[in-house]
């Protein structure tokens, strides 16, 4: 295997102010390709960190066929949620919900978490609403995971050990809870977040007729270029963007397969979901999450809340519970194991443990 070291250009300060925008390499850059380099690279910074892993011709032809039936529909779905890597500088709020970006063809297959914690973990619609096809494809993702394996077996058996806590939502026979499905989109520079911090992103580029679309880490001024077939596993948490496509009539189809970092917490996040859901599926209010609060920590009602300040914030003491509403956000202070918990859903979920 090739081994490539390569510098860093600019630091993370800089990278952070350019983030969401645009970016195609120049003559200073370092290109890998099919042109210079055909075998399999291991691609580490200076201080000897694993940036890539590239193995050339990792996914066969008909694997990638296979992948384009199954999923084409899938990455050409529309996104309205992909933050930074649509070009957005920062994700403001309209009526306490996010600004959506620019549409782009993007989807995810697999399994899903809910970033607000008001929907159980669950098949993503695509994988649900066509399950034959979804299931139809899974051998193509096989691979990915049997490539990731080869690659990088650190990273691997890493997520291997995570993948054992969350067995109901992982792909059969992978350590994989998702796959991002773009078609034609290309990516500004950007971090990809919610993913197992210790493992790996695999990336795989099923495509015809195109061109560009190169993989850049800007920081490093490097350029990859994907061929079809050809298998990527890298540092998803390290800055990095595509360059122009150009389409000629034809498709860019990649596939990024990954475990998502908060699925750990699903058999608790749905459980909390099937107590709260009452009245046809309404959640309950407020008050009647307090309610319940309290009776797990032992009464049936609501004891008299201490008001402070004209009532901008209050507090509530039961034995050695303190629930306390300050500056619009919620806190409990359980004295008995000095622990301080935020957040009114994440209070509910610490008092379904006591």
């Amino acid at each position: 295997m090739n081994v490539i070291k390569v510098k860093e250009f600019f630091n993370d300060k800089y990278m952070n102010e350019i983030k969401g925008t645009f970016i195609d390499p120049d003559n200073s850059w370092l290109y890998i390709n099919n042109s210079n380099i055909t075998e399999n690279i291991n691609i580490l910074t200076e201080n000897g960190n694993k940036l890539a892993i590239i193995k050339r011709n990792a996914i066969s032809k008909e694997l990638c066929e296979l992948a384009v039936n199954s999923y084409m529909d899938a990455g050409r779905m529309v996104s309205t949620n992909r933050g930074t890597a649509n070009g957005m500088t920062s994700r403001d709020k309209n009526n306490n919900n996010f600004n959506k970006t620019i549409p782009v063809n993007s989807s995810i297959i697999g399994y899903i978490d809910s970033t607000n914690h008001k929907k159980p973990c669950r098949l993503t619609s695509y994988s649900s609403n066509y399950f034959e096809k979804y299931n139809k494809g899974l051998s193509f993702i096989e691979r990915i995971n049997e490539c990731y394996k080869e690659s990088a077996p650190t990273e691997y058996n890493k997520q291997f050990e995570e993948s054992l806590k969350i067995q109901k939502y992982i792909i059969p026979n992978t350590v994989f809870t998702t796959v991002t499905i773009n078609y034609n989109f290309r990516t500004a520079l950007h971090k990809d977040k919610g993913d197992f911090k210790d493992g790996f992103g695999n990336l795989v580029v099923c495509s015809s007729n195109i061109s560009g679309g190169l993989l850049l880490f800007p920081r490093y001024k490097l350029a990859i270029e994907l061929f079809n077939g050809d298998f990527l596993s890298m540092n998803v948490h390290e800055w990095h963007c595509n360059s122009t496509i150009n389409s000629n009539n034809g498709y860019r189809l990649s596939f990024v397969s990954y475990l998502r970092q908060n699925m750990v917490k699903c058999e608790m996040i749905n459980k909390r979901l099937d107590i709260l859901n009452k009245n046809n599926g309404n959640t309950w209010h407020t008050d009647d999450m307090i309610l319940f609060i309290f009776k797990k920590l032992g009464t049936n009602s609501i004891p008299n809340k201490i008001m402070h300040e004209n009532g901008i914030w209050w507090e509530i003491l039961y034995n050695n519970y303190c629930l306390i509403y300050k500056n619009k956000r919620y806190l409990l202070n359980d004295k008995n194991n000095e622990k301080i918990i935020y957040n009114l859903e994440k209070i509910l979920d610490y008092v379904l443990t006591i």
